[in-house]
């Protein structure tokens, strides 16, 4: 392996010299960098070979026919996130990786710092793995949220089969649905539904054990023309009360809500709205209210009815979010600052905002909360941000060459684990905890002062 990329030589004695076997005119099966010495099978058909990708941001372990030079196989080692982490409470916290297994981070699933500070060590994943078949490598490992459960899916490389199963329980078997065209956008959980907007112009409903439907006579909606449909997915989200959020063409949103007339099961338009910007991201829904960004920088809040109670100018492009976080609508401007908007207030703008110069590079992921303090990641360390106010508690740099994946996870009261882009994790404290308990504790202690100088016995 020389220049970064796999080659076989051969020796061709009549002329003296090596010529190359493969990859010749054909893209190199493996490119990067050289871990350790390549390792083959007992009869010398297969190659192994654990090396870096070319912008060294993962580590990979490929398996090559000796023979052709092809590919059979490629995995990444350690973790990859293939989502946000996912905050279980005191559970933990569970990273869903591209191959997609389900590791659950807890305090007691890694090793305690034995040092007060930052731990150095840097500790590779062994999680109980649940690989799916190759066809994911297509379609991505993902998360849906349903009312009361979570789920994996992924698509096969058409885009018209989804394999989804519960995230509870390592053991769930994948269930497999089909679709009669492929999906335009994320599919959204209704109850024990599954339900798309699909290329043919039609929404569809499916069971997510995979059962038939039990209905014969329910018609599918038709959310567009085919010859209509823009380039711009059509996402789904669950509601209450067999009903779903349909948001398409980046701009026109809908409630539909699946109702029986004469006998026949049908979907019905309760809700229409067209936005003046396209969307930025996914609406999110909390406590019948609707949450989104558009591209002309504004947070848009409204009710279950599609009615706008405020419309809020933010002050760069959203980036990331928007996501509840306590009482505030936070999202990520530019990659490099936070707003904040009150969630509930009924009229009022950007509670707060944090400077870019606090960030090296960009902001990844959409921080967690722990305590009233955000865990902010950026390309090279760690900052806590206070919640409730926005200030900089505290900012640690991360002790390694690499760089954060995704959002670090909170575990126990007072570690995170930050997941990298080599695929280690690092643990360590959650900077500034103590500058914040103890400005916490002042004016507690101010208060009583007074109330002990003008007490009268």
């Amino acid at each position: 392996m020389v220049g970064g990329r796999l080659r076989k030589l051969a020796v061709n004695i009549l002329e003296g010299k090596l010529q190359e076997v493969w990859p010749r005119h054909e893209p190199p099966a493996v490119e990067g960098i050289a871990l350790h010495e390549a390792q083959a099978d007992e009869w010398g058909e297969t190659l192994y070979v654990t090396h870096a990708d070319p912008q060294g941001r993962q580590c990979l372990l490929t398996a090559v026919d000796a023979e052709t030079g092809k590919r059979l196989w490629q995995r990444s080692l350690g973790l990859w996130p293939a989502t946000e982490p996912l905050e279980l409470g005191n559970l933990g916290a569970v990273v869903v990786d591209r191959c997609g297994r389900a590791c659950r981070l807890t305090s007691q699933s890694l090793s305690p710092p034995q040092a007060r500070g930052i731990v150095s060590e840097l500790l590779l994943l062994e999680p109980s793995a649940h690989d799916v078949s190759g066809d994911s490598q297509s379609g991505g490992i993902r998360l849906l949220a349903g009312s009361d459960a979570l789920y994996l899916y992924h698509t096969n490389e058409q885009g018209n089969v989804v394999r989804v199963r519960p995230l509870a329980g390592e053991e769930s078997a994948w269930c497999e649905i089909r679709f009669p065209a492929p999906l335009h956008g994320q599919p959204g959980v209704m109850g024990e539904h599954l339900v798309a907007a699909c290329e043919d112009g039609y929404l569809y409903r499916r069971r997510l054990d995979g059962q038939p439907l039990g209905v014969a006579n329910e018609q599918p909606f038709q959310w567009e023309l085919p010859s209509q449909i823009k380039q711009a997915p059509s996402h789904v989200v669950g509601l209450a009360d067999a009903s779903v959020l349909l948001a398409d063409a980046g701009v026109r949103l809908r409630v539909l809500r699946l109702e029986e007339v004469d006998g026949v099961q049908e979907w019905a338009t309760h809700a229409s709205l067209i936005l003046p910007a396209a969307m930025r991201g996914l609406p999110v829904v909390q406590d019948s209210q609707i949450y989104l960004a558009d591209a002309q920088q504004r947070l848009h809040i409204m009710d279950g009815g599609l009615r706008a109670s405020r419309q809020v100018q933010l002050s760069g492009r959203v980036t990331a979010g928007p996501v509840l976080r306590g009482e505030h609508v936070l999202v990520v401007l530019d990659q490099k600052r936070l707003a904040a908007v009150s969630a509930h207030a009924e009229e009022g703008g950007v509670v707060w905002e944090t400077k870019s110069e606090w960030v090296s590079g960009r902001i990844w992921g959409l921080p967690p909360v722990r305590d009233g303090v955000l865990v902010v990641s950026d390309d090279h360390k760690l900052l806590s941000i206070s919640l409730e106010d926005g200030s900089l508690v505290g900012s640690q740099r991360l002790p390694t060459r690499s760089f954060a994946a995704t959002a670090a996870v909170p575990i126990g009261a007072d570690q995170v684990a930050q997941p990298l882009a080599d695929g280690t994790l690092v643990v360590m404290k959650l900077p500034g905890k103590e500058a914040l308990a103890s400005r916490d504790a002042a004016p507690a202690a101010e208060d009583a002062a007074v109330e002990g100088e003008g007490h009268v016995p």
